[in-house]
C-alpha cells in the first residue's frame, strides 16, 4: 500500500508486497510509528541549515547499519521485515539530499 504515487522502481517493490512512503514533514511521525512497531529505533535526523539545527529527515536504526531518509526520499517496508531507503528521483520537486548507507537494510533481530 502506498501513501503517495510511486515512481517505477517503487511500483516494482509494491508488486512484491512492500509498503512504501514518501517521507515528508507532514508524515514523519506516522512513518516513525510504523518503524517503531517493528522494534526498530527511529528518530528525526538533524542537520545545521543556515545556522539553525533543523530536522531534515528520519534516521532508522542505530550504529553503522542505520539508514537516513531525507524529506522527499522513499522508505519501503518489505514483507520479510526489512526496511530500505530509496533516494527521491532527481526530477522530483522535493527536498533533495544523499541517502546515507544507500542500499543497506535493517531487519528485526
Amino acid at each position: 500500500m502506498t501513501d503517495q504515487p510511486a515512481h517505477p522502481p517503487l511500483a516494482e517493490l509494491e508488486a512484491t508486497g512492500c509498503r512504501t512512503w514518501q517521507l515528508t514533514r507532514q508524515n514523519i511521525a506516522q512513518i516513525d510509528d510504523e518503524i517503531d512497531k517493528d522494534g526498530i529505533y527511529a528518530k528525526g535526523y538533524w542537520q545545521d541549515v543556515d545556522g539553525k539545527l533543523t530536522v531534515v529527515g528520519l534516521r532508522i536504526g542505530v550504529g553503522e547499519t542505520r539508514l537516513v531518509a531525507r524529506f522527499g526520499d522513499w522508505i519501503a517496508r518489505h514483507p520479510d521485515g526489512r526496511w530500505t531507503v530509496h533516494k527521491a528521483p532527481a526530477d522530483q520537486p522535493a527536498v533533495k539530499g544523499p541517502v546515507v548507507c544507500e542500499g543497506a537494510h535493517l531487519t528485526r533481530e
